[in-house]
């Protein structure tokens, strides 16, 4: 049989509760009847130590002594025996007519030998239990006679027995109690627990919204806690992935321009040649076209293809010392046409040499996507290329005066698919909005740092920070 997990619960608190009740039901009972009999036997030993010593004071008159004591006894429901070494009794006050009826053979050795004896027994010419106390009188350690005192235990059992009474009402009472509690402890669990449950099937049907509202400092108030935070993690992932879908949409239908422009004009350029209707002055011209547009293709899938290599590290780097005057000057040369097209002056900034530890491939292909992007979002301005050398590090700065960006861009630019400037169609540098995603990518590979400094309308820099080659007798 299947129990939920609330009755297991009740269960569990009240089983706990009552075996824990029970427990010390037992144990207050066993506790309260030996105090009840180690009261009257220090009673019993009270009146007979007291009975010696008046006999020791009075040994001459000990019958009227003996009287005396019975009469006060009696009112205590109390007999008493005073016996010699014989084992006779001088003075009885019971039924008996000799202590081995109340004491076996050896309690009556250990009383020779001056030791006190209380016992409970039943005894069958009282009908009932009786508690016995023998004391000894001793001289120079030789026993010379003894007092033995018996009281019935029926007053030490009614105590008792009212006490177990009030202690079995106690009890009933009590697990009723717990009962209540354990059910409500329960009940407030099953609620908690099914809360949970409740915001569960909610994440399964991609409700990533919920929260739940458990507090408290215990293992479902931290659970609660927890699964709140996965349901936030949860819900800014899902919101990552709708971004990225959002774009690789784009960048699908951006392929698929980027893709088309090219290939219809290599596939009419090519359909011209071969049918003879491009005249022998222009296939010079087409032919550089094509050569061009098949230029632009290839970069088109080989940025992909780094991206990719890159991200799953698939990319050696082979670090070098690099003279930054001589890479600048690469990268102004390649580019310089370029930036003339849209009156742009390209400016080197190195007061001394300056060389950075760096792949030099690697380290071009930083270098030139970054100008080309601060080329395509410039008009009419500059670009400068700017380095500087510590002890520890390579500092690189790129900066341009060009359209600048927001705060909101400047987040989003390391990311694939990106694109600053959605307007712009056609654009024939980093085509895939990958090419700061791989710049990323190839600073971080040569553990370094990129940062950008932007202001709308006012321009934009981007500062690259290579560590230097390690001292190895460090």
């Amino acid at each position: 049989m299947k129990l939920k997990y609330f009755h297991k619960q009740l269960f569990s608190h009240f089983s706990v509760l009552f075996i824990a009740f029970f427990s010390i039901s037992i144990l207050f009972s066993q506790l309260a009847e030996e105090f009840v009999y180690q009261e009257k036997v220090d009673d019993l030993t009270g009146y007979g130590e007291k009975l010696l010593q008046d006999v020791r004071d009075n040994n001459q008159r000990r019958d009227l002594l003996f009287f005396a004591y019975n009469s006060f006894l009696q009112t205590e429901d109390v007999r008493f025996y005073f016996f010699d070494t014989g084992s006779e009794f001088l003075y009885s006050t019971g039924p008996y007519e000799k202590p081995g009826r109340l004491l076996s053979d050896e309690e009556w050795e250990k009383l020779k030998q001056g030791e006190t004896i209380s016992i409970q027994r039943d005894l069958t010419k009282f009908d009932q239990g009786m508690t016995i106390v023998a004391i000894p009188e001793m001289y120079d350690e030789q026993f010379q006679y003894g007092i033995l005192l018996a009281a019935p235990s029926s007053s030490s059992t009614n105590v008792i027995n009212q006490l177990t009474v009030y202690l079995i009402f106690s009890s009933i009472l009590a697990c009723c109690l717990a009962f209540l509690l354990s059910w409500l402890l329960s009940k407030n669990h099953e609620k908690r627990i099914r809360m949970l449950q409740d915001a569960t099937s909610k994440i399964a049907l991609g409700d990533y919204t919920v929260q739940v509202p458990l507090k408290g400092e215990d293992e479902i108030g931290n659970l609660g806690k927890d699964f709140n935070y996965m349901t936030k993690v949860l819900r800014e992932s899902q919101e990552e992935i709708n971004r990225l879908e959002s774009r690789r949409r784009r960048f699908m239908a951006d392929v698929s321009h980027e893709l088309r422009t090219p290939l219809t004009t290599m596939s009419g350029i090519v359909e011209g040649l071969q049918n003879d209707l491009i005249p022998e002055s222009e296939k010079e011209k087409s032919l550089r076209l094509v050569n061009k547009e098949t230029k632009r293709l290839i970069r088109l899938v080989n940025e992909n293809l780094d991206y990719e290599r890159i991200r799953s590290n698939q990319i050696p780097i082979h670090k070098v010392s690099i003279d930054l005057g001589d890479l600048f000057e690469l990268v102004v040369d390649q580019l310089e046409l370029i930036a003339e097209e849209k009156d742009i002056t390209l400016h080197v900034d190195l007061v001394n040499e300056v060389s950075a530890f760096a792949d030099y491939d690697r380290l071009v292909q930083i270098l030139m996507n970054i100008t080309k992007n601060a080329i395509q979002f410039t008009e009419q301005g500059s670009v400068t290329l700017q380095g500087v050398e510590t002890e520890r590090e390579t500092i690189i700065k790129i900066k341009d005066t060009g359209i600048g960006m927001s705060a909101e861009e400047i987040h989003s630019i390391w990311e694939r698919f990106y694109k600053a400037d959605l307007s712009r169609t056609n654009n024939p540098y980093g085509e895939f909005g990958l090419g700061l995603s791989i710049v990323k990518q190839l600073v971080l590979l040569h553990e370094g740092t990129i940062e950008v400094e932007s202001t709308p309308l006012k321009g934009t820099q981007f500062t690259i920070t290579l560590p230097k080659q390690k001292n190895s007798s460090m």
